[in-house]
């Protein structure tokens, strides 16, 4: 019987072997050679399955690319964002002013060189001036207004010298017509006298005694009549010309009046806001020199040590705020100024809709600022964080992206860094915003916490 030799395994290592004798393939050593390949193989794959199954880090976070950050200790603050603009609470609005009567009259020598309906600036102070009540800020060409006012006057003083001698050639008219009328009274009784003589004059003296009788009480008549006519007539005369004087007196305190409207004073003390105009397609700031329209507000004199803010909140949120909940107003125009301040008023309807229809409707909301700056000027455009809610119980405040969710995990978690890498945490959560996270166990203060995900989610 012929023996069947396996093929001899080259050595791994230099060392040379010694000659070993023989293997018959059926043999034990042939099957112990082939286990112990296979537990070779078992030994070098599993270390690769193991590293497959553990966890791996997430997804596009490269490891040592993990953001942290430290955990700190404060409240932690549930605020709504309003967006709005800066107003004065006590302010006043200037308005061209509407002048009264007809600015072109026969009665004025002044020709209008310019519409009727337009007034020119003649001086305005600088916007940003601290003026006091009644100081004079402002004021429109009034020459024509002046002039007018003069010719008025004029038409007063010549009208009641008109008046006072209508009224003394009207007594002296009444003076004779009454001497008249004594005369024909006397001159009737005289007739009537003469009428007694009649039985001893002849027929013809007769006839002359009653025609003479009835022409004195014919003229007698007549002037009495006329004595009630004239009276009346110098009555009405005399109150045409009063109601002329009247009428001027009337003009005169309307071209007065117009005179004054044209310089305007401060009505409260505090700083002057110029309005703005379209100027040659371009808005800006009202001056000395431009024709303003009647009615348009023009400047403004606000009280700086009393600002509000004119918000608005989306409907949606506006059963979250109340009155009285205190804000942190930011202002656009200064990014490190912070202020505080409270609500103060809430409306009850919605703002209507504009040019376009409102699918979201917004609810106005005022805010006062409770202090005092003076780069705080009205429409300056804010946002304020009003607060909700507040979490007084001192806590650890992470970033609301260091906490984690997983269905694996029942409660959140975070990853803290420790010694021997990344180690989650379950931790409960207190009050959270949109930015921060109170914990109340889990971290402490001064620990540094993942922002990404170190590893696979459990």
């Amino acid at each position: 019987m012929s023996t069947l030799h396996a093929p001899s395994i080259p050595p791994k290592s230099p060392i040379p072997r010694p000659n070993s004798p023989p293997v018959h393939a059926n043999g034990p050593r042939s099957k112990g050679l082939w286990v112990a390949v296979l537990l070779a193989l078992v030994l070098i794959s599993a270390p690769l399955l193991w590293q497959k199954r553990s966890p791996q880090p997430a997804r596009g976070v490269k490891s040592g690319a993990i953001r942290t950050a430290t955990v700190s200790s404060g409240p932690v603050v549930n605020t709504l964002r309003l967006t709005g603009v800066t107003a004065a609470e006590n302010s006043a609005s200037l308005v061209t002013p509407q002048l009264r009567g007809s600015r072109s009259d026969a009665t004025s020598t002044v020709t209008q060189a310019r519409p009727a309906n337009e007034l020119v600036l003649k001086r305005a102070v600088q916007s940003g001036t601290q003026v006091e009540k009644g100081e004079v800020i402002a004021e429109f060409d009034r020459q024509s207004m002046l002039n007018r006012a003069d010719d008025y006057r004029a038409v007063v003083i010549q009208t009641e010298a008109d008046l006072k001698k209508q009224k003394a050639e009207l007594e002296i008219v009444r003076k004779t017509h009454e001497q008249s009328l004594l005369a024909a009274k006397n001159a009737f009784d005289k007739a009537r006298l003469e009428l007694q003589k009649i039985p001893v004059l002849s027929a013809m003296d007769a006839e002359r005694t009653k025609l003479a009788y009835d022409e004195a009480e014919a003229r007698h008549e007549q002037l009495l009549k006329q004595d009630k006519f004239l009276k009346v007539a110098q009555d009405a005369g005399i109150r045409n010309s009063e109601l002329e004087l009247e009428e001027a007196k009337l003009q005169l305190r309307r071209a007065e009046a117009n005179a004054d409207l044209l310089v305007a004073r401060a009505p409260l003390a505090g700083t002057v806001v110029t309005e703005s105009i379209f100027h040659k397609g371009e808005p800006a700031q009202i001056q000395a020199g431009d024709q303003l329209a009647p009615g348009i507000s023009y400047m403004q004199v606000v009280d700086p040590s009393s600002m509000v803010v004119n918000a608005s909140v989306n409907q949606v949120d506006v059963e979250k705020l109340r009155l009285g909940q205190r804000a942190t107003v930011r202002l656009d125009a200064y990014p490190g100024l912070e202020l505080p301040a409270h609500v103060v008023s809430i409306a009850a309807v919605p703002k209507p809709p504009g040019a376009r229809a409102g699918f979201v409707a917004e609810v106005p909301v005022r805010l006062k600022i409770d202090q005092k700056d003076p780069r705080v000027i009205p429409d300056l455009s804010i946002s304020a964080d009003v607060s909700l809610a507040s979490d007084d119980q001192p806590a650890a405040v992470v970033p609301a992206g260091a906490v984690f969710r997983n269905s694996a995990v029942p409660k959140p978690f975070v990853y803290v860094q420790g010694f021997s890498g990344w180690e989650l945490r379950e931790v409960e959560l207190g009050l959270t915003n949109h930015l921060q996270a109170s914990i109340r166990s889990g971290v402490k203060p001064g620990e540094v916490v993942a922002l990404d995900l170190p590893k696979a989610r459990p």
